[in-house]
């Protein structure tokens, strides 16, 4: 008698069969860019006022 294959194991060989990519590098590539979203003008202004006053400490600190 042929031994039943898991659930798991069933799709791991439908996965390698569609020669499915298992790279977590690659996944959070493809991830960032279907998630990332244009940036608006408020959010440019907001990072341009934190790297300000990150430059403004720094100064302040010498």
């Amino acid at each position: 008698m042929a031994k039943k294959k898991s659930q798991v194991e069933k799709f791991r060989e439908a996965a390698r069969e569609a020669d499915a990519d298992d790279s977590q590098e690659r996944f959070d590539a493809t991830l960032k860019g279907l998630a990332k979203s244009p940036r608006t003008a408020k959010d440019k202004d907001q990072s341009g006022r934190r790297r300000r006053q990150k430059l403004v400490a720094v100064h302040r600190q010498t």
